[in-house]
C-alpha cells in the first residue's frame, strides 16, 4: 500500500475505541495514523473533508444503529473501503454488510495488529478492483466522460436534489457539424483527438455538479441540476457556442470544428423523463445545425459574387 495510512475509526465505546487505536498506532508493522469519532454524523463529515486509506466501523452508535451506518459511511465517502467492526459474530448481519458496501467484517473478539493490518489490506484491495470496474462500466473508455449508464444514474440523483431545492433542470445535446468529414479527410485518430478536445472544453464550461455524457459518436448530453429557468439554461448554451476556441491539432495539423446546441429544461414536479428532454433539447440542435449551414452558404454566396 504506497498511499497514506490514515484510518478512520467511528467506534462510540472508548475502551474498544483505545484497543483498536493501540492496536493500529503501535503494534502493526507500519503503523496507521487514526482519526477517531464517535458519531456517524462527526464521521460523514471527516469523510466528505479527508482523504482515508479505510474507515473502520462500528455499525451500534448513539445517532445510527445497524447496516444504516454502512450504508451512510458508504454515501458519505464512496471510494473509501469500509471494515465492520463489531461486538457479535453474526454470519448473516457479515454477508449484509458485504452486500451493501463493505469490504471486510471483523468481530472484536478476534481482534489482533496482524488482523487488522491484513484485514486493511485486502479491504484496500477490494476497493481498488471495485472502483476500477465502476469507472469501466459507467465512462466513455475514450473521452472518460460519463456513458448513457452512468447519465440516468446521476440524472435520477439530480432530478431529486432539484425537486428538494424547488429549481429545474436543464438539458443540452451538442453534436459536432459535419463530424464525418473529419474523419473522412483526417483519418479516425484525428476524429478522436477531436472529440477528446470537446470534452474537455465541455468539462471546464460548466459546473462540478453538473452531468457530461457522451452517448456515442459525436453526440453529447448535458444536464445542468438546480437552474431557475430556460433563459439560464440558454446562457450556458451560448457559453458553449461563443466562448470557446474549437480548434485541436492532430497529424501536425490544425483542425477548426464547430458544434450545435440544443436545450431543454425540465421541471421535476412534472412527469417528464430524461428522454422527453432529450428530444425537445436534439430537435432544437438540428435546427440550429439547419440554420449554420444556411448561413454559411448565405457567405460562401456573398463571397462568391463579390470576388473580381
Amino acid at each position: 500500500m504506497t498511499r497514506n495510512r490514515k484510518i478512520l475509526l467511528l467506534e462510540d465505546d472508548d475502551f474498544d475505541a483505545a484497543v483498536t487505536r493501540e492496536l493500529l498506532e503501535k503494534c502493526c508493522k507500519r503503523p496507521f495514523t487514526v482519526q477517531r469519532c464517535s458519531l456517524l454524523t462527526e464521521a460523514c463529515k471527516h469523510l466528505s473533508r479527508g482523504d482515508f486509506l479505510a474507515v473502520l466501523v462500528d455499525m451500534n452508535l448513539p445517532d445510527s444503529t445497524g447496516l444504516h451506518t454502512v450504508r451512510e459511511i458508504n454515501k458519505a465517502g464512496p471510494d473509501a473501503p469500509i471494515i465492520v467492526l463489531t461486538g457479535t459474530d453474526d454470519a448473516d448481519i457479515a454477508i449484509a454488510a458485504l452486500g451493501i458496501g463493505a469490504q471486510d467484517y471483523l468481530p472484536k473478539t478476534a481482534l489482533d495488529s496482524c488482523a487488522l493490518e491484513r484485514s486493511i489490506q485486502y479491504a484496500v484491495s477490494r476497493k481498488e478492483k471495485e472502483v476500477d470496474l465502476t469507472a469501466k462500466a459507467f465512462h466513455d473508455s475514450l473521452t472518460g466522460l460519463g456513458n448513457r449508464a452512468l447519465l440516468y444514474d446521476r440524472w435520477r440523483r439530480g432530478l431529486s436534489r432539484s425537486r428538494r431545492a424547488e429549481r429545474k433542470v436543464g438539458v443540452l445535446v451538442v453534436d459536432v457539424d459535419d463530424f464525418k468529414s473529419v474523419n473522412d479527410t483526417h483519418g479516425h485518430e484525428a476524429g478522436d483527438t477531436l472529440l477528446m478536445h470537446l470534452s474537455a472544453k465541455l468539462k471546464k464550461c460548466v459546473r462540478s455538479t453538473d452531468i457530461v455524457a457522451r452517448l456515442g459518436g459525436d453526440e453529447f448530453v448535458i444536464v445542468l441540476e438546480n437552474v431557475r429557468s430556460k433563459q439560464e439554461v440558454e446562457i450556458v448554451r451560448d457559453k458553449l457556442m461563443s466562448g470557446v476556441n474549437y480548434t485541436t491539432s492532430a497529424n501536425n495539423k490544425k483542425i477548426g470544428y464547430t458544434v450545435s446546441i440544443g436545450s431543454a429544461i425540465i421541471d421535476p414536479q412534472a412527469e417528464e423523463d430524461l428522454m422527453q428532454a432529450m428530444r425537445v433539447a436534439d430537435a432544437e440542435m438540428y435546427e440550429n445545425k439547419a440554420r449554420g449551414k444556411a448561413r454559411n452558404a448565405r457567405s460562401t454566396t456573398m463571397m462568391q459574387a463579390t470576388a473580381p
